[in-house]
């Protein structure tokens, strides 16, 4: 089959004796084999592709046969990067393997994980070890696992193991002993990264993507990823978020408080660093005055000193609103509360860390004088620590500049439990598109809400296709459900608007109403967790109700699924990747626009940014951005041929105000109705009951 050209490779995959009809369930669907052609040529061609494919187009078929058949007849690899968990699954445990199996093709395929997603065998023995100062129950389940586990990730654990105990077990690249280390041949890291390098194709996630390509400007050893010229970018709509916390400077209260208890802690003071460094020079005699004294005294005290200066930097009074984010704005860099009570602090922290380093690297210098195994494993630990201390130090010098920049933005995000200052340059489409797409032979972007308005020039200037050389082409596959005879979108006009203090107290009545309606199996999206909390509060209904936050989102989903007339209330994570198909779900209401917050540091930023520039910002980033959740949401009802229900939209912004067009313009063809809440009740019955009635 490969010795035949794309063309014919392609017509006879998909022909109705071809070997796709092999797969359970398959259906050819329209636009699938334009498109697996489409990517081919882009590939041939060294070019850029985005594509828009609705939903049931099957668009992960189309471009795995575009890569499958390009490995075979070109012996090159490809990268597949995706957002969710749950398209990584299906692409690895059902998608991939269906297809190579229907092809009879032999196909290495691998998914990559950060090194962190590994458990380290060398530090589980150290761990074990000591024992006493841990919950022994975890580590009896981790010595267990050993036995049962094959990629020895956090995820494949028999058992949810508590963040402290994996901080401590986990494969760390700094302080990684690589081929010195006696467990290397079995090391669970460096057998999934010899797949990674002799597969073909590769899966990976958005922030694996980045983070592989950020290691690489900075010309770190052992990339995440082998060298790669061939792209596939699925959820691409996410690519510019992540992008954006890809390349922000992070300074966490939490994570520098974590890095000092490596050394000493209050809690747990056996088992920190010192104490154990001190305890195995005294058992070797190798405990000298001088060693204790570095110990003791310097390492110990610098880090006192450390930590008071975190404790005053992070809970300055002006920070005290929880769950809130504070934009350090240039004007607020020239107060006195900066200027002479958080800035001073900030350049001491940084000068205090640094010399913390230096004492650090001093001891790790008197450990590596001597051969024995306990030593060894210290002075890694010691120098990870010292790399990191050195890191966090450089992250300060960032906060502690005071020329103003239009490009950049800087906030402190504050919530119970963390409290973060982070730096991030705006100008991330130029980053994206010279420096990432520019190297790469060919690129695919592809999502099933790529387009507003039928155009790509949001998604191509946020990521920066529109300051590249190469060719870029388009193209819009719609979904080949019927959402005229499948879905009715509806719009009640007399509610009142978001912003009017009655919004709550009548969408919670609205809501209750259309529940009973559709007799349950309703998703319910909202913009914020305030307003979901607030209408949950409110809502009386005989049906069960189910609320984001109560259990794990993939429990929410299963019980909602299995359980008949459910009703879920939702926030951002349930707007997509979300796959109900059925009867589980008629409905499905979106409360509000999904506007981004105004008052959002980076958002903020944004605006403003491109204000200077010249350029409408509402229209050109906050509505685009918007349309792209919205139809997210949208998306979030048919999921089958078979599927049929109703969409509401409760924020009749969409009818009164002139860019409500734009969002009605991006939707698939659907039957509509735009009346009173009474009107809108009678269209609802009409449209999922009248047919079941007269049957009955």
């Amino acid at each position: 089959m490969f010795i035949r050209s794309a063309e014919q490779f392609f017509e006879a995959v998909f022909s109705r004796e071809g070997p796709l009809q092999k797969l359970p369930r398959f259906e050819i669907r329209t636009g699938q084999k334009e498109m697996a052609l489409l990517i081919y040529n882009a590939y041939k061609s060294q070019e850029i592709v985005c594509v828009e494919a609705g939903t049931g187009t099957g668009k992960s078929l189309a471009y795995l046969l575009s890569a499958i058949y390009w490995a075979i007849q070109h012996k090159k690899r490809t990268v597949i990067s995706t957002h969710t968990i749950a398209l990584q699954e299906q692409l690895m445990n059902k998608d991939i393997p269906f297809l190579l199996k229907a092809l009879q093709v032999d196909l290495k395929v691998s998914l990559a994980k950060g090194m962190n997603n590994y458990l380290c065998l060398k530090k589980l023995k150290i761990l074990e070890d000591q024992i006493l100062f841990f919950p022994e129950q975890e580590i009896r389940l981790l010595q267990a696992s050993l036995k049962t586990t094959e990629e020895g990730t956090c995820s494949e654990m028999p058992f949810k193991i508590s963040q402290s105990v994996w901080d401590k077990v986990s494969a760390e690249r700094d302080s990684c002993d690589h081929i010195r280390c006696p467990h290397y041949k079995e090391c669970y890291f460096f057998k999934a990264r010899r797949r990674v390098l002799d597969s073909q194709l590769i899966i990976v996630n958005h922030h694996l993507l980045l983070a592989d390509y950020k290691s690489r400007l900075q010309q770190v050893k052992d990339s995440p990823l082998p060298p790669y010229e061939y792209l596939i970018i699925d959820e691409a709509h996410h690519l510019e978020p992540i992008a954006l916390q890809s390349s922000a400077q992070r300074l966490e209260k939490r994570y520098l408080l974590y890095l000092l208890s490596r050394l000493f802690s209050e809690t747990q003071p056996e088992n920190a660093l010192c104490r154990l460094i001190g305890k195995d020079l005294l058992g070797l005699n190798r405990y000298s005055l001088e060693l204790q004294k570095k110990i003791e005294v310097d390492i110990l005290g610098q880090k006192k000193v450390c930590s008071l200066l975190i404790e005053q930097i992070f809970t300055h009074d002006c920070f005290s609103k929880i769950d809130a984010k504070y934009r350090i704005t240039d004007a607020f860099k020239q107060t006195p509360i900066w200027k002479e009570e958080i800035l001073p602090s900030l350049s001491m922290l940084a000068k205090e860390l640094m010399g913390l380093a230096v004492i650090i690297q001093g001891l790790k210098q008197e450990l590596d004088q001597y051969s024995e195994e306990k030593l060894h494993t210290h002075a890694l630990e010691l120098h990870s620590l010292k790399s990191r201390l050195e890191e966090e130090s450089k992250k300060i010098s960032v906060f502690c500049i005071n020329e103003p920049s239009i490009k950049r933005v800087q906030w402190l995000e504050k919530t119970s439990q963390n409290l973060s200052y982070i730096d991030t340059n705006l100008d991330i489409a130029l980053f994206l598109g010279k420096q990432f797409f520019t190297p790469l032979h060919a690129a695919v972007l592809c999502s099933a809400t790529l387009a507003t308005q039928n155009s790509f020039s949001f998604i191509k200037r946020t990521l920066g296709l529109d300051q590249i050389d190469k060719v870029v082409h388009e193209k819009i596959y719609p979904s080949p459900f019927s959402f005229d005879t499948q879905a009715l979108f509806l719009v009640p006009k007399d509610i009142p608007l978001p912003s009017d203090p009655y919004f709550l107290l009548d969408i919670a009545q609205t809501i209750g109403e259309i529940i009973v309606i559709s007799q349950g199996s309703v998703f319910v999206l909202f913009t914020s967790f305030e307003m979901l909390h607030d209408c949950f509060q409110r809502l009386q209904s005989s049906y069960p109700i189910l609320k984001q936050g109560d259990l794990p989102r993939h429990m929410l989903l299963e019980k909602f699924k299995q359980t008949p007339g459910q009703v879920l209330l939702a926030t951002d994570s349930f707007w997509e990747g979300v796959d109900v198909p059925g009867d589980a779900l008629r409905c499905v209401i979106i409360v509000k626009l999904p506007f981004a917050v105004p008052s959002d540091p980076l958002h903020e930023a944004y605006i403003e940014a491109m204000r200077q520039d010249g350029k409408n910002p509402f229209l050109e980033y906050t509505v685009p951005q918007a349309i792209i959740q919205f139809k997210q949401g949208f998306g979030r009802l048919l999921r089958s041929q078979q599927d049929k229900g109703c969409i509401l939209c409760l924020d009749h912004r969409l009818l009164s105000k002139a860019y409500g067009k734009l969002f009605l313009n991006s939707l698939p063809s659907c039957k509509k109705y735009f009346g009173s809440k009474e009107n809108i009740y009678k269209e609802m019955k009409s449209f999922l009951w009248k047919k079941k009635e007269i049957l009955a």
